[in-house]
């Protein structure tokens, strides 16, 4: 099968000059600074992405929800998965719409006033907010069956525009001390993995680049990509480093699930030595199919974290996106 190209994460940004290599030449943003020179070459294009030459690395397609689902592995380590054409153009250009619609607000890392690190507007959204977030909602949950995506935050919806760019970091989440802990962390546990729906890439740029992998995804209207932020100790994956990348051209739209531990059935069917077999996500059962509409709609907001889940460690405090 041929292997599909890709293209990531979404920020909307205010005004920029430009940066439009690595040396710095013709287009400067606000930022830029905070990008290693070779990340930029990564994101640009200029360093080869690894997964291309990666003949361990393959595409599978599942029949699911009376759809096929086509799913290509990025890495395996991470892992990091790509969600082929996951969304209809109608379930796109719907949220397009409710996203245009809404306020969107200047996007910052906490305690930090316009950070050079992250420039990008964005929103929040109930997954029950509208139709739109129903459905895809509905659609990702069915797609992958060994993922509680009921454990995960709201919808953010991002937005970027040229200079829009959100320089690599981990959304695995570190505290100083439990004291530190928001709702999300104190009900839900940390950030166990990330699936990011592309609403429409932008002209030129806005990749989303692992620099640890050598792997720039560069996702086309319709896709989703998913990793893990956790490794089998329920720490933080260093792995999973990213970014987005700077935009040139274009606006960049997209909706991001941070996915928390708690009740994630790929914890539970991971191999004896704690790695998991991807096959969990690339060739789920029928039988592991949930129906959303007979599952109770309860209020997430009101279940503690089980006691199951082992207490993070705590290593240094970052701000959360």
């Amino acid at each position: 099968m041929t292997r599909w190209l890709l293209l990531s994460s979404l920020f909307l940004l205010g005004g920029a000059s430009a940066h439009g290599d690595s040396q710095g030449n013709g287009f400067k943003f606000f930022g830029y600074e905070t990008w290693p020179v070779n990340y930029r070459d990564l994101c640009d294009g200029i360093i080869k992405n690894e997964h291309h030459e990666n003949s361990s690395l393959y595409c599978a397609v599942f029949f699911m929800d009376y759809s096929w689902i086509k799913v290509e592995v990025l890495d395996l380590e991470i892992p990091l998965v790509v969600f082929r054409d996951l969304l209809e153009d109608s379930s796109v250009n719907t949220m397009v719409e409710v996203i245009t619609a809404a306020e969107l607000k200047k996007q910052s890392v906490v305690g930090v006033v316009n950070s050079p690190s992250r420039q990008a507007n964005g929103s929040w959204f109930r997954r029950n907010a509208n139709n739109a977030t129903e459905a895809i909602f509905t659609r990702v949950d069915r797609a992958m069956p060994n993922v509680e995506i009921r454990s995960s935050e709201d919808f953010s919806a991002l937005s970027y525009h040229p200079g829009g760019h959100y320089s690599p970091h981990h959304d695995f989440l570190t505290y100083f001390s439990d004291s530190e802990y928001d709702y999300w962390m104190k009900n839900f546990g940390n950030r166990y993995a990330t699936l990011i729906v592309v609403l429409q890439p932008a002209e030129k740029g806005g990749g989303t680049v692992f620099p640890h992998t050598n792997t720039t995804v560069r996702p086309n209207k319709g896709d989703a990509f998913f990793w893990l932020n956790m490794n089998e100790f329920q720490g933080m994956k260093d792995r999973s480093l990213h970014g987005g990348c700077p935009i040139y051209e274009g606006q960049k739209l997209i909706l991001t699930m941070w996915i928390r531990i708690r009740d994630q059935p790929l914890l539970l069917q991971c191999r004896p030595d704690g790695s998991l077999s991807l096959d969990l996500l690339l060739k789920p059962s029928y039988s592991q199919q949930r129906n959303y509409y007979e599952v109770p709609r309860e209020d997430y907001k009101s279940q503690p974290v089980q006691s199951k889940l082992e207490k993070q460690t705590v290593v240094s405090s970052v701000s959360p996106k």
